[in-house]
């Protein structure tokens, strides 16, 4: 997957290692887009995902599955046209996507300011950014507290 999204182009026969994968190229593009996806289908052998937009009327979707004689995922077929415009609420982000992929961009930048974060090309609710930050700064704490302030932390965060 690209790092930046914002010029890639879906090709039918592009090959991802997994699903996961898959889910995580179409959620960066999603954010790059502006574009409200939805995943349809969602099993161990076929994801469908098609775009919200223009009122639920916008013919983009793709289609990636499991080739089982490969062993690998493979995007089976893409109608890449979009008949909406770029939209600000993007529902396909998770709170544990987005942390991980703050995770790794503070890895990748360790000078990064909080001020730099904000500029990063998310789109995304302010309930989510904050959950994010919150489950990132517990997971940091997390590595570097003792077993007992741990136990405390966990039971402070469930409350």
């Amino acid at each position: 997957m690209p790092k930046s999204m914002a010029d890639y182009k879906w090709e039918v026969g592009t090959v991802f290692l997994d699903n996961n994968h898959f889910k995580d190229a179409i959620r960066a593009y999603a954010i790059h887009a502006g574009r409200n996806m939805k995943f349809l289908k969602n099993d161990s052998k076929r994801v469908r995902v098609g775009c919200l937009g223009a009122q639920n009327k916008c013919q983009w979707s793709a289609y990636c599955s499991y080739v089982r004689s490969r062993k690998i995922w493979q995007l089976r077929k893409l109608l890449d046209v979009h008949s909406c415009s770029r939209e600000f609420k993007i529902n396909i982000i998770k709170a544990k996507w987005l942390s991980e992929t703050l995770d790794q961009t503070l890895i990748e930048n360790p000078k990064l300011k909080i001020n730099d974060v904000r500029e990063l090309p998310f789109i995304i609710r302010r309930l989510v950014y904050y959950h994010c930050l919150l489950e990132f700064i517990s997971k940091q704490i997390q590595t570097l507290l003792p077993l007992s302030l741990r136990r405390l932390v966990s039971t402070l965060s469930e409350v």
